[in-house]
């Protein structure tokens, strides 16, 4: 797994795990 190269997907993978958590942390307009 080259997952170590490429730290941003995990970040996006992360980001979008939040997203899709009910009352996700992240508040409607915030990026």
């Amino acid at each position: 797994v080259q997952e170590h190269n490429h730290p941003h997907i995990l970040l996006l993978q992360i980001g979008n795990t939040f997203c899709k958590l009910p009352g996700g942390r992240l508040k409607p307009g915030e990026n």
